[in-house]
């Protein structure tokens, strides 16, 4: 006959056991022991006494006391079974816990197991019998939900059912609201681990409420007499939730503060490396020059720095004159500060194309950063629509119903990507183009004073951007590069539109077998003021696209803005 046996799966707490007092608690990990049959239980642990106990002064709670508690409740329940009880510190630890044993005969006798000296002083430490009353209710939840017949141990969904059993438990034997918290108010950890079996303190004390409840919401009399320990519930399960906001953030500083200071150091060692090498250039030079010094040497040598003197001037002056355009444009615009404080946009253009006559499209803009943009597609009439973003010069596309983004273009759209790009892409969002350039004059340098869009303009040209280079160890494939002139108006200071061009060359074994030419002209129009920010509503786009000086396709597109919006950061006072 193959033996029967079962395992000690399910408590209150776990593995952990708990000393409570009002200020201080701790943990301590026990081994579970696994039992053959019921037999092995009573000769661990016998049967203590069934005489009173438990009163006013918290004496020790007995088999006896135990087992008129557990009766009351699963009468106030109306519940038929009746379960055993056992005091077995040696079992239970400093715990309690829900059990299934098995006798001679193969019956299977359901049992609850209890430190008696835990469970009292739970009671006594917490001054309230129902700190141990919650815990032999949880422990009932577990045997009349089927638990310990149905899982191999123990998880947090059982937990949360047996949690909110005891509170619907000592809601209808009358506890209120706090004496029914008592216990899971004292569980240290407030949230736990996903492999962990028990969940935290405020899993445990939600599922406790939920349960508690259930029973007295349909009577107003008990509501109002716990209205104060529940606003004080909901606001501390708050507060709980808050210090583990906190608590995070906290360790993210942490962690931020001492990447910092590495990252310092780093500068640091790497300064000090700079500075020991240029000083023994330095020391070098010197000594060369000390022994090979002539007149013709100094002569040039001071021609030299004349020249260089003078480049750097005419470098200081241009860039000067670069910043100076477009501090202008910031200004005319509504000021650098303000300009400076937005941190998205919102709108949309209303597009056209020549090559579509009489046909809108109608796109909504999120103009998240000057690198992040989001594109949908609000027309009407169109009824296959698509959902775009470029972020960081990479186009995606989805469909509305679909989560996930695709890299690239979508295969059928009819432009080529550097059209569809100036077609679909944002003219609204060049401001924020401009405040990159702002931030970094380097990349920028004065060309000319030139007619643009019929009007007398500042040329600025943005140095050339290599954009993609996909060629193979054979020098096959493509070279794409960007350059970028942006046109200033001489009278007012406002950018008066843009223009680019696209360079493709196709290599094939290192030789050029096409050079195809996108060049686009964008137009500013009609500034409006939008909450102190000038902005152009209507824009004019010219688009050609020559191979090896054929013209392959050219386009005008307009586009009207409307619904513009834009969201500043909150200043910081220092």
């Amino acid at each position: 006959m193959k033996k029967k046996f079962a395992t000690v799966l399910i408590s209150l707490f776990g593995s952990i056991g708990f000393v409570f007092s009002q200020q201080n608690y701790q943990e301590t990990t026990y081994q579970t022991i696994k039992f053959e049959n019921i037999l092995q239980l009573d000769e661990l642990c016998p049967r203590s006494n069934t005489g009173p106990g438990f009163n006013s002064n918290f004496d020790k709670i007995t088999e006896g006391e135990a087992r008129r508690i557990i009766d009351d409740f699963l009468d106030e329940l109306s519940i038929g079974a009746r379960f055993n009880i056992r005091e077995c510190a040696e079992k239970a630890g400093n715990n309690a816990l829900a059990n299934i044993y098995v006798d001679k005969n193969g019956r299977r006798l359901k049992y609850i197991v209890y430190n008696q000296e835990w469970l009292t002083n739970l009671a006594s430490e917490n001054q309230s019998k129902y700190a141990a009353y919650f815990v032999l209710a949880h422990e009932i939840g577990h045997l009349v939900n089927g638990h310990r017949e149905e899982y191999d141990g123990s998880n947090k969904g059982i937990e949360i059912q047996a949690d909110e059993y005891a509170g619907k438990t000592l809601a209808r034997y009358g506890a209120s609201l706090d004496e029914t918290l008592i216990a899971v108010r004292a569980i240290e950890k407030l949230v736990t681990p996903s492999w962990a079996s028990h969940p935290g303190r405020i899993a445990r004390m939600e599922a406790a409420f939920e349960g508690w409840f259930k029973v007295v919401d349909d009577n107003p009399t008990r509501i109002a007499k716990n209205q104060a320990a529940i606003d004080k519930f909901h606001l501390e399960i708050k507060g709980l939730k808050q210090q583990l906001i906190d608590a995070k953030r906290k360790k993210i500083e942490e962690a931020e503060r001492e990447r910092l200071r590495k990252e310092e150091e780093l500068k640091a060692k790497i300064a000090q490396e700079k500075a020991d090498k240029e000083a023994l250039i330095a020391q070098q030079k010197e000594q060369q020059r000390l022994e090979d010094m002539r007149k013709a040497k100094i002569a040039q040598e001071k021609a030299e720095e004349k020249a260089r003197l003078a480049l750097e001037e005419k470098r200081k002056k241009e860039q000067d004159a670069v910043e100076g355009i477009l501090k202008r444009y910031f200004n005319a615009l509504g000021g650098l500060t303000k300009i400076n404080g937005i941190e998205q946009m919102t709108y949309i253009e209303n597009t056209t194309r020549s090559s579509e006559p009489g046909f809108t499209y109608r796109y909504s803009y999120e103009q998240k950063s000057p690198f992040h943009l989001i594109i949908l597609d609000k027309s009407t009439d169109r009824k296959s629509k698509l959902h775009y973003q470029i972020l960081r010069d990479t186009l995606y596309y989805k469909y509305p119903n679909k989560s996930s983004w695709k890299a690239g273009m979508h295969p059928n759209e009819q432009m080529n990507e550097v059209e569809f790009r100036n077609f679909i892409g944002s003219s609204t969002g060049d401001f924020l183009e401009d405040f990159n350039l702002f931030a970094s004059p380097g990349l920028v340098s004065i060309k000319d004073t030139l007619e643009f869009n019929g009007v007398r303009c500042y040329q600025l040209e943005v140095k050339e951007k290599k954009v993609k280079e996909t060629l193979d160890k054979n020098r096959t494939g493509f070279l794409s590069r960007v350059q970028q002139s942006r046109y200033y108006r001489v009278d007012n200071g406002l950018l008066e539109g843009t223009e680019l061009k696209n360079e493709i060359k196709k290599f094939k074994k290192g030789k050029i077998v096409y050079n195809q030419l996108t060049k686009t002209i964008i137009k500013n129009g009609e500034y409006r003021d939008v909450d102190g920010v000038k902005f152009p509503h209507n824009y004019k786009i010219e688009i050609v696209t020559t191979r090896d000086s054929k013209v392959l396709e050219a386009s005008i597109v307009t586009k009207k803005v409307e619904g513009l919006s834009f969201e500043t950061r909150t200043q910081t006072q220092p």
